[in-house]
């Protein structure tokens, strides 16, 4: 027994003096990899912002919850991998089944005490937030009395945002009326039909924000670095409160990070939309706006020189580009605008001006 025992222990100690060799915690490591530091990560990919996730951002701004749903779907499927926005558009979802929810209900509760006015303007924008709610849907088209409708006569080119403009004042509710319809709201009504629709009950107003719920929010949508989010929603805090001072720090903190993250990015004219939203004196505001206003005049100088050449080489219409890109960059260059003014003007003497195109 000790014999085989002294065996086992010595295979033991060749297996353990093995493993030690063998593992990569027990080997020396390379002068080169103690000495050198460890090499940088390369940045990551950001997805370049594009006119859809403008739009997008707009509409959210204004209200248009189901807008801004629509082209934040379009963001996400030009950029599949970025989960800002596919966060964005669950966290919009939410909020549009909430608020639809809760003017539904409330019209529910004032129908239910003679108030039918009031009621069909609670069912209305339940509707306008959610197109396919159908018992809002239903109390508008079969309980709210006829004396509270009235007839359109669609017109030849007529579309539901322009009967929408014409009765409501406001282009979006021809989400609503197609709803009505029971129709897409891309389709096109016919021109002769008479439509019976709910009378106007003017622009309708934006639902109360929550303040306290918003403010948690956009604190936890700025610890996770989406600024853009963050700011929107403490300027609607704001347009309901404006002195709310800690709305008013967290959207300075967004619009801030925002504009840092935009800069970082080499996108200097959004940047500096973003600081010029920043407070007067908040951080070192002022100098980034001084750094970005130097480079924009730097670029903008590059492309009036490059307006100059395309200008000697009578190649005017390049011309007239790079001097549109010079104002663009700097609105302050006087040169630009009367060096476009003059080619223009040479342009049509020379007969060489196209007709404008259509959009």
């Amino acid at each position: 027994m000790n014999q085989r025992l002294a065996h086992l222990m010595a295979c033991l100690v060749v297996l353990l003096t093995g493993c030690a060799d063998l593992s990569p915690f027990n080997r020396k490591a390379p002068v080169a990899a103690i000495t050198s530091p460890p090499p940088s990560a390369p940045p990551a990919a950001v997805s370049p912002p594009t006119p859809f996730h403008v739009r997008a951002l707009d509409y959210e701004k204004n209200g248009d919850l189901q807008l801004a749903l629509f082209f934040w779907k379009v963001v996400s499927r030009l950029n599949p991998e970025d989960k800002e926005v596919t966060g964005r558009i669950e966290s919009l979802k939410i909020t549009i089944e909430r608020e639809s929810r809760q003017h539904f209900e409330k019209g529910v509760s004032l129908f239910s005490e003679g108030h039918q006015k009031e009621a069909q303007t609670e069912f209305l924008i339940a509707l306008r937030l959610n197109p396919d709610h159908q018992y809002a849907l239903d109390y508008l088209k079969n309980r709210i009395h006829a004396e509270r409708h009235i007839s359109h006569v669609v017109a030849a080119g007529d579309t539901f945002s322009a009967i929408a403009e014409k009765l409501y004042q406001d282009p979006q509710m021809g989400l609503m009326i197609a709803a009505l319809l029971e129709v897409p709201p891309t389709a096109k009504p016919t021109p002769g039909t008479v439509l019976q629709l709910p009378k106007a009950i003017g622009k309708l107003k934006p639902p109360a924000v929550k303040i306290d719920q918003e403010l948690e929010s956009a604190r936890v949508l700025l610890a996770d670095g989406q600024f853009e989010t963050a700011a929107a929603l403490m300027e609607k805090v704001l347009q309901q409160q404006p002195t709310n001072r800690a709305a008013r720090r967290l959207a300075d903190q967004a619009h801030y990070g925002n504009g840092k993250r935009l800069h970082f990015e080499q996108r200097y004219r959004d940047a500096l939309q973003a600081f010029e939203k920043v407070s007067p004196g908040f951080q070192d505001t002022d100098v980034f706006v001084a750094v970005i206003r130097q480079q924009l005049e730097k670029d903008a100088e590059t492309h009036y020189r490059r307006g100059v050449n395309h200008f000697v080489n009578e190649d005017l219409a390049k011309a007239i580009e790079e001097w549109e890109q010079t104002l663009a960059l700097n609105p302050e260059h006087q040169k630009a605008a009367q060096d476009i003014e003059n080619a223009r003007e040479l342009l049509k003497k020379l007969g060489k001006v196209e007709p404008p195109t259509v959009d």
